[in-house]
């Protein structure tokens, strides 16, 4: 056995073993070998049986002592010596044409010394081996009879699938954070403007405040200044509640870094006009409440939506605000622009299926993950009426309203990219 390597990994072992037979009988005779827990029950064996992890990953694995492998080398060494190796009195197979088929004849010697020989354990492969530099937690297995070889097998198994859900949830925790960490530096876009008009009454005026304080007042923790302009577009998507591919209306609204303003749009589609919830889902169509709805065809809404998303729609609008560096009149700059909304998997999916196309380079922002990186703790889908709630917006009505939930989407989002992060 290698220097410093004290423990054999069982199951590295064990496909080594198995794929080094390349003959029917020998493979079946070294898996049934393995199969079952009679293996662990010689006297040789019992107190060569751990469990430990890795130090790279903290995977279990259970391992066997250096003694132990060879006992079980020998073990099946032996078994395999009385398996026939001599077939010339079998009958050779016909072919097709009455010939006889040439058998592959393997002697005994030839088994013993070739291709179909049995890997000594110092001729296993580097990755089977371990030790206490390459191995931490090491525990001794009681492997006395078959429910306890079962219930090692089972604990390692459980430990290994509890890690990998451990390490999914942070790799989603930390895809939501850099989530948040991208739509803060957007929020916080500084490039050169003017000052922006007076912004419009229809937004709560605390809400307007807060959203046209100057990015570089923003005490944001960790989040980087954008200097390309922004712009965020939250899509709220109504349909029956009877047939979700019919869609009854289309909400969004957008607002910029530039003139930090919100404009929101509610679009009832027409061909639909005659489908109404009211059974699971509340029905607040006619309930728009920060503009005139728009009355008009799927087709009609979808286009609209398609330019608001679209960054050359933004360029020119923006750039009569946007001071060029010599102080001068405006410049024409292509704005980052975000598709946000509150769990977006079921509004994405409708998106698509519209012929919406989401321009290359769009960011996704789901309020969803913005609340779970600014909360911590474990993952929980937050329905929008307790995320208002959670933030404080006020004046929370006529939710399943297409452009009302749109617009306090954004609103969400606008807040959360104002908080620091835990």
């Amino acid at each position: 056995m290698r220097q410093k390597s004290e423990y054999v990994l069982y199951q590295t072992l064990q496909q080594a073993w198995i794929g080094s037979q390349q003959s029917g009988r020998r493979k079946e005779c070294v898996k049934a070998f393995f199969d079952g827990p009679s293996l662990f029950f010689h006297p040789q064996i019992q107190q060569g049986v751990f469990r430990g992890s890795n130090v790279k990953d903290r995977r279990q694995s259970v391992l066997l002592k250096a003694e132990a492998v060879q006992s079980l080398h020998n073990v099946l060494k032996s078994k395999l010596s009385l398996l026939p190796t001599d077939f010339q009195n079998c009958p050779s197979p016909q072919a097709a044409d009455g010939d006889s088929i040439p058998l592959q004849l393997h002697t005994a010697s030839e088994v013993r010394g070739g291709q179909h020989s049995l890997p000594s354990p110092d001729d296993l492969p580097p990755t089977a081996f371990a030790s206490s530099d390459t191995f931490v937690d090491i525990v001794p297995c009681d492997v006395s009879d078959a429910s306890k070889v079962l219930h090692m097998f089972k604990a390692v198994m459980k430990h290994n699938n509890d890690l990998k859900k451990s390490e999914k949830r942070q790799g989603r925790r930390a895809e939501v954070c850099n989530q948040l960490h991208r739509a803060q530096s957007m929020f916080m876009s500084c490039s050169s403007w003017r000052a922006a008009p007076e912004t419009t009454a229809t937004a709560d005026e605390d809400v307007v405040e807060g959203l046209k304080t100057s990015a570089n007042t923003l005490n944001i923790g960790g989040a980087e200044c954008n200097t390309q302009p922004s712009v965020f577009v939250s899509v709220d998507l109504e349909w029956y509640e009877r047939d979700q591919s019919r869609l009854l209306e289309i909400g969004w609204s957008c607002w910029d870094s530039v003139r930090r303003e919100i404009s929101s749009k509610h679009w009832i589609v027409e061909e639909n006009l005659r489908v109404r919830n009211g059974r699971y889902v509340p029905d607040h169509r006619s309930d728009f409440r920060f503009g005139e709805s728009i009355l008009g065809s799927k087709k009609e809404g979808t286009k609209a939506l398609q330019h608001d998303l679209e960054p050359s729609s933004w360029a020119a609008s923006l750039s009569q605000y946007i001071k060029t560096a010599g102080g001068g009149g405006g410049s024409k700059i292509l704005p980052k622009v975000a598709i946000v909304g509150h769990g977006m998997v079921a509004d994405l999916k409708m998106l698509d299926s519209m012929g919406i196309v989401i321009p290359e380079g769009t960011e996704v922002i789901d309020t969803n993950s913005l609340a779970w990186a600014l909360m911590g703790g474990s993952q929980v889908q937050h329905s929008l009426r307790s995320l208002l709630s959670w933030l404080s917006v006020p004046d929370v009505i006529k939710l399943h309203n297409g452009g009302n939930d749109a617009r306090y989407t954004l609103e969400a989002a606008l807040r959360m990219c104002q908080m620091p992060k835990p």
